[in-house]
């Protein structure tokens, strides 16, 4: 099998083809592409059993049949350091030869055989979703997911369609993020779907436009234009997220938000190590943050605030508190307490919420 493929054009596949290829190497066969000819078009595709992807490339002065796997790493670096503009690739069936200009690379090619059958087919559910939305929605709440893989009902996002809106929620041990928007839906059943941290840092990366999903309760397929991304959902249920929602609040704070970034962060520089906390202690309408720490010595930073409720002193991890900061675009921020041992939860005007759980204060 021949084809000649543009250097940018193989570039950007194999770049969007790594975001899919196991971490570990659980078969051989599986840090390979599949590249075969598929009706007259140059297809590629890469798994690691769990999620999928096919493109279908514009490679031309194609010639011959057959299916190959070539390793995927070092057609990546082949392109990535090709210095012409087009690469003319030959599939044989024990190796590929880029040819590069005058250069030749031959990468050595595993049997397709081996490879597992991929299913791309059109089933279940379809639900149309705006580009915009869908983005916003992921980038919102993307950062509080778990990135323990063992920790598996926490180490993705869950999607709630309710009627004509569209949630997303995800938590790790210490915090939590809860971002809906109203999106136009043909059926307004409910519909709960939970898709792996990995599953939705590729659909972060191939959503460009407004997309078509079919989920049919154990997989679901992305379409973008040249794209097909298939994964499985979750097989466990992500926790009962409503019920650490507060119901009530002991104290409430507005706050400059640059004000209260730099502060956090300045006293950051003593609550360096891992563990470390920053200690808010709120009186009157003056919140104070400070930390201690035997090797990097202490310090506080005063802020003025405008305060309802009782005084309340409570500790943060500061890492916590400076990503959520990093997400709200508001000039003021609302921080609201319940006690030194539950929930602090920060809303942006968009309805965006987040919840930080306290640790423990050190003496």
């Amino acid at each position: 099998m021949k084809f000649t493929i543009r250097k940018n054009e193989l570039t950007e596949i194999t770049n969007t083809i790594a975001g899919v290829l196991p971490k570990k190497n659980i078969k051989p066969i599986l840090s390979g592409v599949l590249i075969s000819n598929e009706n007259g078009k140059i297809t590629f595709i890469a798994s690691d059993m769990e999620s999928a992807i096919r493109i279908d490339s514009d490679a031309f002065d194609i010639s011959g049949k057959g299916k190959h796997v070539v390793d995927a790493e070092t057609l990546r670096e082949v392109a990535k350091n090709a210095f012409s503009e087009e690469i003319a690739i030959n599939i044989e069936s024990n190796k590929a030869i880029a040819h590069i200009g005058k250069g030749n690379i031959k990468i050595p090619v595993m049997n397709a055989d081996d490879y597992p059958d991929i299913e791309f087919a059109d089933k279940g559910e379809e639900i149309q979703l705006p580009a915009k939305i869908t983005q916003e929605l992921i980038s919102d709440v993307l950062f509080c997911a778990s990135t323990d893989e063992m920790s598996r009902n926490l180490n993705g996002v869950l999607w709630e369609f309710e009627g004509n809106y569209l949630r997303m929620v995800t938590a790790d041990t210490y915090r939590m993020a809860v971002a809906e928007k109203r999106i136009e839906r043909i059926s307004t059943g409910n519909i709960n779907i939970f898709a792996s941290l990995k599953t939705m840092k590729m659909m972060q990366k191939l959503i460009k436009k407004d997309l078509v999903i079919r989920y049919d309760t154990k997989k679901i397929i992305l379409k973008q234009e040249n794209i097909t991304f298939s994964a499985r959902l979750m097989d466990v249920n992500f926790p009962n997220y409503k019920a650490v929602l507060p119901d009530s609040f002991a104290t409430e704070i507005k706050v400059n938000k640059k004000e209260l970034t730099d502060a956090i962060k300045l006293i950051s520089v003593i609550a360096k190590n891992q563990g470390d906390t920053v200690k808010i202690d709120i009186k009157n309408n003056v919140m104070v943050a400070s930390a201690r720490s035997a090797d990097r010595g202490d310090g506080e930073v005063s802020i003025e605030i405008e305060h309802e409720g009782g005084d309340i002193i409570v500790a943060f991890d500061p890492a916590f508190i400076l990503d959520v900061l990093k997400s709200l675009d508001e000039k003021e921020v609302s921080m609201k307490f319940v006690d030194a041992e539950n929930a602090l939860q920060m809303q942006s005007s968009d309805k965006v919420l987040y919840i930080v759980m306290p640790v423990k204060m050190r003496e």
